[in-house]
């Protein structure tokens, strides 16, 4: 129910950029459009079935992925090396 303009604003891009990317995942069945309950100038996005099967493939596959390079870290390192990279991501 996000609309165009607050996920551009959450992922700091322009609407332009938004849109295009939008009309990408439309295009490949991944997203929805339909119009926002409260603005009819705008949409509100939403994920597809086969937009909500990808994204679980996605997350499955990052987090064996993160599994897998953090397999001989302690539980303490795993947290330390998380936050350390948080901190780089900001």
């Amino acid at each position: 129910g996000l609309n165009q303009t607050r996920l551009g604003n959450a992922m700091g891009i322009d609407r332009s950029t938004v849109v295009a990317v939008i009309d990408r995942l439309e295009a490949r069945g991944l997203v929805q459009r339909a119009p926002a309950p409260t603005d009819r100038r705008s949409y509100a996005l939403g994920l597809s079935d086969q937009g909500a099967a990808l994204l679980h493939r996605a997350r499955s596959l990052v987090e064996e992925h993160e599994r897998r390079i953090a397999r001989d870290l302690s539980p303490a390192e795993q947290k330390q090396l998380n936050a350390l990279l948080s901190r780089l991501s900001r």
